[in-house]
């Protein structure tokens, strides 16, 4: 299981707007980030439409965190960057299972057990208690 590269910028783009005191231009977050400026833009603006971010346009302007890391949840940036954070497609709202055993299969009941504990740690861990553990 690997996170998409999207998800890994929408917290690093967090992290950036959060060093430069809540606010930076869109080549400040490329330079600090090492992110290129069109890739910044498709994943500022998945950032913005969630609500954690704005945009202020113009000359002076940038982007500016709207809600502190503090309240940001890794769990949210996930939410926000990622198609699912379901494990495996069985446990897609869908149920997908090509054996017909959604009830009865053990390997689901793994999923979810797993898929429960990921859940449980990616909501608990704000994007500032990454900064102050690692």
């Amino acid at each position: 299981m690997q996170l998409n590269v999207t998800t890994d910028y929408g917290i690093r783009v967090l992290l950036a707007l959060h060093q430069s005191n809540g606010m930076a231009t869109a080549d400040e977050i490329s330079d600090m980030m090492g992110i290129s400026h069109r890739y910044l833009i498709k994943v500022t603006r998945k950032l913005k439409k969630s609500g954690l971010i704005n945009s202020i346009p113009g000359p002076t302007g940038g982007y500016q965190l709207v809600i502190p890391i503090s309240k940001i949840t890794v769990g949210q940036v996930c939410l926000s960057m990622e198609r699912t954070m379901k494990i495996n497609r069985c446990m897609d709202e869908t149920g997908e299972c090509s054996r017909n055993a959604q009830v009865c299969c053990p390997v689901r009941k793994f999923y979810f057990d797993l898929q429960s504990h990921l859940e449980q740690h990616w909501f608990s861990m704000s994007l500032q208690d990454i900064l102050d553990t690692y």
